[in-house]
Protein backbone atom coordinates (compact mmCIF):
# COMPACT_ATOMS: atom_id res chain seq x y z
CA UNK A 1 0.00 0.00 0.00
CA UNK A 2 1.30 3.45 -0.86
CA UNK A 3 -0.13 5.45 2.04
CA UNK A 4 0.51 8.86 0.51
CA UNK A 5 -1.35 7.92 -2.66
CA UNK A 6 -4.16 5.90 -1.04
CA UNK A 7 -4.88 8.15 1.96
CA UNK A 8 -6.35 11.55 1.14
CA UNK A 9 -5.11 14.49 3.18
CA UNK A 10 -7.79 16.38 5.07
CA UNK A 11 -8.26 18.88 7.87
CA UNK A 12 -7.21 16.20 10.38
CA UNK A 13 -4.73 14.05 8.42
CA UNK A 14 -1.42 14.65 6.64
CA UNK A 15 0.92 12.27 4.83
CA UNK A 16 4.65 12.86 5.14
CA UNK A 17 7.93 11.04 4.60
CA UNK A 18 10.48 10.23 1.96
CA UNK A 19 13.62 8.23 1.32
CA UNK A 20 15.14 7.37 4.71
CA UNK A 21 12.99 10.10 6.33
CA UNK A 22 9.67 9.46 8.03
CA UNK A 23 7.85 7.02 10.26
CA UNK A 24 8.48 3.32 10.40
CA UNK A 25 6.40 0.55 11.95
CA UNK A 26 6.39 1.01 15.73
CA UNK A 27 6.52 4.84 15.63
CA UNK A 28 2.79 5.31 16.29
CA UNK A 29 2.12 8.10 18.79
CA UNK A 30 5.42 9.82 18.03
CA UNK A 31 5.68 13.46 16.94
CA UNK A 32 5.94 15.00 13.49
CA UNK A 33 8.03 18.12 14.14
CA UNK A 34 8.60 21.16 11.94
CA UNK A 35 10.59 24.36 12.43
CA UNK A 36 8.53 27.57 12.42
CA UNK A 37 10.10 30.94 13.20
CA UNK A 38 13.26 29.25 14.53
CA UNK A 39 11.27 27.02 16.95
CA UNK A 40 10.37 23.36 16.88
CA UNK A 41 6.60 22.87 16.65
CA UNK A 42 4.71 19.59 16.90
CA UNK A 43 2.68 19.50 13.71
CA UNK A 44 1.36 15.94 13.88
CA UNK A 45 1.13 12.64 15.74
CA UNK A 46 2.21 9.47 13.94
CA UNK A 47 -0.69 7.13 13.23
CA UNK A 48 0.29 4.68 10.47
CA UNK A 49 3.73 3.94 9.05
CA UNK A 50 4.96 2.16 5.96
CA UNK A 51 8.50 1.16 5.05
CA UNK A 52 9.37 -0.15 1.58
CA UNK A 53 12.81 -0.89 0.12
CA UNK A 54 14.01 1.21 -2.80
CA UNK A 55 14.68 -1.13 -5.75
CA UNK A 56 18.39 -1.28 -6.59
CA UNK A 57 19.56 0.45 -3.38
CA UNK A 58 20.02 -1.91 -0.42
CA UNK A 59 20.64 0.98 2.00
CA UNK A 60 17.53 3.06 1.25
CA UNK A 61 13.88 2.77 2.24
CA UNK A 62 10.80 4.79 1.39
CA UNK A 63 9.27 5.78 4.73
CA UNK A 64 5.76 7.17 4.50
CA UNK A 65 3.43 7.89 7.36
CA UNK A 66 -0.06 9.11 8.07
CA UNK A 67 -0.15 11.71 10.84
CA UNK A 68 -2.99 13.33 12.77
CA UNK A 69 -2.75 17.14 12.53
CA UNK A 70 -2.34 18.63 16.01
CA UNK A 71 -3.93 21.93 14.93
CA UNK A 72 -7.23 20.14 14.33
CA UNK A 73 -7.46 19.29 18.01
CA UNK A 74 -6.32 22.56 19.64
CA UNK A 75 -9.59 23.11 21.50
CA UNK A 76 -9.56 19.56 22.87
CA UNK A 77 -5.87 19.81 23.85
CA UNK A 78 -6.44 23.07 25.77
CA UNK A 79 -9.55 21.71 27.51
CA UNK A 80 -7.96 18.36 28.39
CA UNK A 81 -4.81 20.01 29.81
CA UNK A 82 -6.85 22.68 31.69
CA UNK A 83 -5.21 25.34 29.54
CA UNK A 84 -1.67 24.26 30.43
CA UNK A 85 -0.92 23.47 26.76
CA UNK A 86 -1.94 25.97 24.09
CA UNK A 87 -1.77 25.75 20.31
CA UNK A 88 -0.38 28.63 18.32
Amino acid sequence: MDYCEDEKESDTVICAGGVNHGSTPGDSGGPLLVIRQHRWIQYGVSSIANEKPIPGDILSYSNQGIYTKVSSYCDWIEKTTSGEVKCQ
